[in-house]
């Protein structure tokens, strides 16, 4: 009985620590803060949690950002980045893949490169909100 017990509070003790260490651990992304020609993700998901909790504490829901593709380079912005709610992310239609989630678009209007392609962009970040609610959300 007294091992058992022993087993018990070290599973506890182990838990514990374990849980407090990933509750400390950051992304990729949360840690790409870009530099003076890259705009970092952290501040693209960022902007993408914002239209997430307005939409939460709105509609009283507890959907999350997906966080941005960590394969995604853009130019840093110069001016404040725009935010909206997409139903789908074109770069994905394009290839026939299905959404079933709702996706937020950042973008931005002028970035730090001469590139004429790249003076802006658009992002589509993914969420955690289903296209079709169910009648029981999160």
């Amino acid at each position: 009985m007294k091992t058992s017990i022993n087993t018990m509070i070290l599973f506890f003790f182990f838990s514990l620590i374990t849980n407090y260490a990933h509750s400390h651990v950051l992304t990729d992304v949360q840690k790409h803060y870009g530099n003076e020609l890259i705009h970092g993700l952290k501040y693209i998901n960022d902007k993408a949690i914002e239209v997430v909790e307005a939409y939460n504490k709105e509609h009283n829901t507890h959907w999350r950002s997906s966080e941005p593709d960590l394969r995604i380079i853009v130019a840093r912005c110069l001016v404040p980045i725009k935010a909206k709610w997409a139903e789908y992310d074109p770069h994905k239609k394009l290839w026939n893949i299905p959404s079933e989630y709702w996706h937020v678009s950042i973008s931005c209007d002028k970035t730090v490169s001469d590139i004429p392609e790249r003076k802006t962009w658009n992002i589509y970040v993914p969420t955690t909100r289903p296209l079709k609610p169910s009648r029981v959300e999160e």
